[in-house]
């Protein structure tokens, strides 16, 4: 009786171990098992915006940096002729440099309306000349620049450009005209008078009683009337019945000096 209890025993605790197997089996199934719930909501994605997108074509709003508004006009420079010019120059090129690519205007008179310029003959570039012709020696010029860029940005002042003919070299020395007193009787009596001369330029002048002596050696001067060119000077101490003779040189702004005289004569009654 115990051995059959036995067995029983032992069939029983098989089919509770194969039972188990089975189980371990059906449940370990992939299809079986069950996803845990997020206890959160779920996320909804919106469509990506065209900046964020990696993937989306710039608009055409888009600039680059050469593409970039400009509100500047030209910045100028280098303006040409500066200072003097030969005396043999009768035409010249007046130009100037831009920063960017511009058309530029010049006029003689300040402060015009770009409108109301003369273009220059080459422009439209960053460089910019045109032909200035019948120039005179001893003469200066003066010409205002304005220029304006694509975008319509408009210089709204001048830049000057300024320059000059010299004179031809002076080698001439001034010619002296309309001395006096000559030839004249002065009244018995005068003790002293005023002597003068007349230059055809910029002059200082001197004088001396005696003929042929130098420019730099004359010791007495005439003084000028403001203008350089008449030049007088107060003799004294004169006799009755006498003769006087003044000799005159004078000297121009460029150095030349009269190698001459010029004779001021007259005598007291």
């Amino acid at each position: 009786m115990n051995s059959q209890k036995g067995q029983v025993e032992i069939v029983v605790f098989l089919l509770v171990i194969i039972g188990a197997v089975v189980l371990f089996f059906i449940f370990s199934k992939p299809g079986n098992k069950e996803t845990p719930k997020s206890n959160t909501s779920p996320t909804i994605s919106s469509p990506a915006s065209p900046a964020s997108s990696e993937q989306e074509e710039p608009t055409n709003n888009s600039a680059s940096p050469s593409q970039a508004a400009d509100y500047n006009p030209p910045y100028r420079s280098n303006g040409q002729p500066s200072g003097g010019l030969s005396a043999s120059t009768r035409i010249v090129a007046v130009s100037l440099d831009t920063d960017e690519k511009a058309v530029c205007r010049y006029s003689d008179v300040s402060n015009l309306g770009y409108g109301a310029m003369k273009v220059f003959a080459h422009t439209d570039s960053t460089f910019h000349y045109t032909d200035i012709a019948g120039l005179s020696e001893g003469r200066g010029y003066i010409y205002y620049v304005k220029c304006a860029d694509a975008y319509g940005n408009t210089n709204t002042d001048d830049l000057m450009i300024y320059f000059y003919v010299k004179a031809p070299d002076d080698l001439i020395s001034p010619v002296l005209s309309n001395q006096y007193p000559t030839g004249t009787v002065l009244p018995r009596g005068t003790t002293q008078t005023m002597i003068g001369i007349s230059t055809n330029e910029l002059a200082s002048c001197r004088y001396d009683s005696r003929q042929g002596t130098s420019y730099d050696s004359m010791s007495k001067s005439l003084a000028d009337d403001g203008t350089k060119k008449y030049h007088t000077a107060q003799v004294t101490g004169l006799i009755a019945g006498s003769n006087y003779n003044y000799f005159v040189r004078c000297k121009d702004t460029a150095g030349n000096v009269n190698t001459g005289d010029v004779m001021i004569s007259f005598s007291v009654q």
